[in-house]
């Protein structure tokens, strides 16, 4: 049994407890994952190599946590994988600096009954986007009772619950593997590492090929109106993560029993790039092996297995492509993989269609890709890292003199293919911290025919070069940028420290939003940041910042900022009025 000096017979209730003790707890933390780590893209190259295989990297709104709706739950199993308590006081906060919503920092209060319970072995189960509908366990029950519980099942709404995003997220689990000799120290917060979340939907893409026949409609022939939010069977993280993409994630559908099978399930056309997309619970295509195992070679018969249905423009009938392998599959699927290998429909997977037909044929060429989404960085063509949208990343190097410099088969690539218009209109002496040049590819897939893009840290396509300094200049000193957001755009004009402006003075003093949407008011040369109480952009000229305060600790302080000036006259609001 693990004593330490944090349980509630060592504290004080009587005065405030020091940072890492609670009255009657212990302080601990732990990050989430949805993808390869935080910080921003530099850092990830630097501090990881890419891993055979292509993970998908998930979208913003397909990594989206509800932190402002609290919509997440926190758990703590003993070794015996029996109930013992939840994490109290939780805080959640954004650890990715790119904006992607991939990596998040969890910190709470461990109660002392866990603690003592647990003593040095338990494990941490974190459920998330649940709309509320978490279990409440009673102490010693099972961890298997989470996911097979009624609240774990959900129906699945295929209008609605295609707009993935802060109003409909997707559901989440994540369960560690027993964590085994942790103490928790006085004074300190306990790191109790990293958490890998496994999305509860599966995801399907379908795009022509570019000499093809263009795409006129596309549909699920079947899929099931019900899901778990978590995965049956699944007590521990080794269970879905392996570090390999022939076996990450979770290889057996979770479908509840009293789900129905849909039919002719239309798919959500995109304009932007010609792309049909799905989310889906899991749905079983495979019968069983003699152990009880979905066998890739035993597929279910045409009328009970899910397969997508495709009309062609100038083609009469439909065309039906199964979840399987149509030629011999990649290296990265495994050694047991073979072509005409069957799938089911998998959460936290990704199933790529490229499909190309011509006219007057009878057949479809199809190209599949099933990709599991990311736990680790990918590596497609060059041996380069993919951003959100799924575009090559080039990122400048350091020559032998230390200078900026671009890699030299990019350089080959932009000569080859005239694309060197990219760097007169971006020169690299322009980029600023976080920048990277993107190739960005076309319905037909091929790199003669895609786009040279320079993007900035947080994924945005950069359309104009920073302006000129200019008093009368609302917009000097920023560049015009393109933000998709699923399958929306959105522009903003961005400065060189990334913030989002929303009003700029003639003495360059600037009203912006920071990364964390944040309202500022700061300097130009970003010495001074305040945060901004009240800005009102039909009167941009007059707002308040937030002053720090005296020793008045029953007062809240804010100066009046008038034309970009920072004024002597204060407002001072009672925090108990």
């Amino acid at each position: 049994m693990l004593s330490v000096s944090c349980s509630s017979h060592d504290i004080d209730t009587t005065v405030t407890p020091q940072p890492g003790l609670s009255a009657g707890g212990c302080m601990a933390g732990f990050t989430i994952t949805l993808d390869s780590g935080g910080g921003d893209i530099r850092s990830r190259l630097a501090s990881r190599a890419p891993s055979e295989g292509d993970y998908e990297a998930g979208t913003y709104a397909e990594n989206y946590i509800d932190i402002d709706g609290k919509d997440f739950m926190i758990l703590f199993f003993d070794k015996e994988d029996r109930y013992i308590g939840a994490l109290d006081n939780v805080l959640v906060i954004i650890e990715s600096s790119d904006g992607s919503m991939k990596r998040y920092r969890v910190s709470g209060t461990v109660p002392v009954s866990v603690v003592d319970d647990a003593g040095q072995e338990f494990k941490m189960m974190m459920l998330a986007n649940w709309r509320h509908d978490y279990p409440q366990p009673e102490k010693g029950s099972a961890l298997q009772d989470i996911a097979s519980s009624t609240l774990a099942a959900y129906t699945f709404d295929y209008s609605d619950d295609q707009r993935v995003g802060r109003e409909r997220p997707i559901p989440m689990f994540g369960v560690s593997n027993l964590i085994s000799g942790q103490e928790f120290d006085p004074g300190w917060e306990t790191d109790l590492g990293t958490l890998h979340m496994l999305r509860a939907y599966a995801k399907v893409r379908v795009r022509a090929h570019g000499d093809g026949l263009p795409i006129t409609s596309v549909s699920l022939t079947r899929g099931n109106s019900r899901g778990y939010r978590a995965p049956l069977g699944v007590s521990r993280q080794d269970d879905y993560v392996h570090g390999s993409y022939a076996r990450d994630y979770y290889r057996k559908p979770s479908v509840p029993a009293d789900s129905e099978q849909l039919t002719d399930i239309p798919f959500i056309h995109s304009d932007n790039d010609d792309l049909w997309t799905l989310y889906l619970p899991e749905f079983a295509n495979l019968g069983l092996d003699a152990d009880g195992r979905p066998d890739p070679r035993a597929p279910l018969a045409d009328d009970s297995r899910a397969r997508i249905r495709v009309t062609f423009d100038g083609h009469v009938g439909y065309e039906y492509v199964d979840f399987k392998y149509y030629s011999a599959p990649p290296a990265y699927a495994g050694e047991d993989a073979r072509e005409g290998d069957y799938f089911d429909l998998l959460r936290n997977t990704v199933y790529d269609f490229i499909l190309r037909k011509h006219s007057g044929s009878a057949e479809v060429d199809v190209e599949v890709d099933v990709q599991p989404y990311a736990e680790q960085v990918l590596r497609p063509g060059f041996g380069l890292m993919r951003d959100e949208m799924g575009d090559l990343m080039i990122l400048p190097e350091k020559d032998v003199n230390g200078n900026d410099s671009l890699p030299e088969f990019f350089m080959d690539y932009l000569h080859r293919y005239g694309k060197e218009d990219i760097l007169k209109e971006f020169p690299l002496e322009s980029l600023v911290e976080g920048d990277y040049y993107a190739i960005h590819r076309g319905q037909d897939g091929e790199m003669a025919n895609a786009e040279v893009w320079l993007k900035d840290i947080d994924g945005a396509r950069v359309l104009e070069n920073f302006r000129p300094k200019d008093d009368n200049d609302e917009n000097c000193s920023t560049r015009y940028v393109e933000l998709y957001f699923g399958l929306d755009k959105y522009y903003y004009h961005k400065d060189r420290d990334g913030d989002r402006r929303l009003h700029h003075f003639q003495n360059h003093w600037t009203v912006v939003l920071d990364r964390k949407d944040y309202t500022v008011f700061k300097s130009p040369d970003n010495l001074w940041r305040y945060e901004v109480e009240s800005f009102d952009a039909t009167n941009p000229d007059e707002l308040y910042i937030v002053a720090d305060p005296p020793e008045d600790a029953d007062n809240y302080y804010f100066i009046k900022v008038t034309n970009g000036e920072i004024t002597n006259e204060k407002v001072i609001i009672p925090k108990n009025p």
